[in-house]
Order: C-alpha cells, then sequence, then structure tokens
C-alpha cells in the first residue's frame, strides 16, 4: 500500500509539474515572462482592469514581483495604472488587443477542456483537488 501511494504521489506531482511547464512555455512563446503572462491572464479574465493585489493574492506573487511585471508592461504600452488606496491596473488598447490574440484563446481552450468532462467529471476533479489542497495544509499546520 505505502509503494502504491508513493507511486501515485510522483504521478501526481508530475501532472503538476507538466501543466506549470504548459504554462511556462506558452509564456516563452509569446515572448513573455511568467510573471507577465500572469498579468494579462488576471486581466482577461477581470474584464481589462484590477487591482495590483488581486494578482498577488491569486497567484501568490510578491507584491515586489507583480510591481516590476506591470512596470515593464507600462513601459512597453500595454497597461496603465492609477494609484488610490491600491494600485489599479488598465489595459492600453494595445494590451487589450495582446490579450485577445494571445490570452483569449488559451482560455477558451481551457474552458473547452472543461466541457469535454461530463459534469460528474468536472465536478470530481475540482472536489479531490480541493481536498488535497485541505488535507495537504492540515497537515502542514500539524508539523508548523
Amino acid at each position: 500500500m505505502q509503494i502504491d501511494n508513493e507511486k501515485k504521489l510522483k504521478e501526481y506531482n508530475d501532472i503538476y509539474r507538466q501543466m506549470s511547464d504548459l504554462y511556462h512555455d506558452i509564456a516563452i512563446k509569446l515572448k513573455l515572462s511568467d510573471s507577465a503572462f500572469t498579468v494579462f491572464y488576471t486581466l482577461a479574465e477581470m474584464d481589462g482592469c484590477c487591482l495590483q493585489k488581486d494578482i498577488c493574492d491569486l497567484f501568490y506573487m510578491s507584491k515586489q514581483t507583480v510591481h516590476s511585471c506591470i512596470k515593464k508592461l507600462e513601459k512597453d504600452g500595454y497597461v496603465f495604472t492609477q494609484q488610490g488606496k491600491d494600485k489599479h491596473i488598465y489595459l492600453t488598447q494595445k494590451g487589450q488587443q495582446f490579450i485577445e490574440q494571445n490570452i483569449i484563446p488559451i482560455i477558451e481552450i481551457e474552458k473547452s477542456i472543461f466541457s469535454e468532462l461530463t459534469p460528474q467529471q468536472s465536478d470530481m476533479l475540482l472536489e479531490l483537488n480541493k481536498k488535497y489542497l485541505y488535507c495537504f495544509k492540515q497537515k502542514l499546520n500539524e508539523i508548523t
């Protein structure tokens, strides 16, 4: 039983790494850093504007990493920012075109994959991943 669980964990971790590598490869093909891809992805999901804090919170990225990335995207003409209580990030027309041509198609692929699953399969995928995450957090809390 122990060996079987170890094998399953290795397979799960391999799948996780392959998924991460796919997104990294997409970023490279688009000539983006991983963090720039993440910023564009977030802006696409949030209809072209979000807070810097949203990106940090959603993707567990440091404020400095996101700030540096946004500065570069701003310099390149893809976004502009407005400082209020929090930093607001908005797409420029150039940024909107980039997202429509490069990020939206990736999101559409992701959506199509869920449409290929039965409702039960998609529910099970989500439920099992949530359970794994919950249990992992619980076990980490026990040792810290």
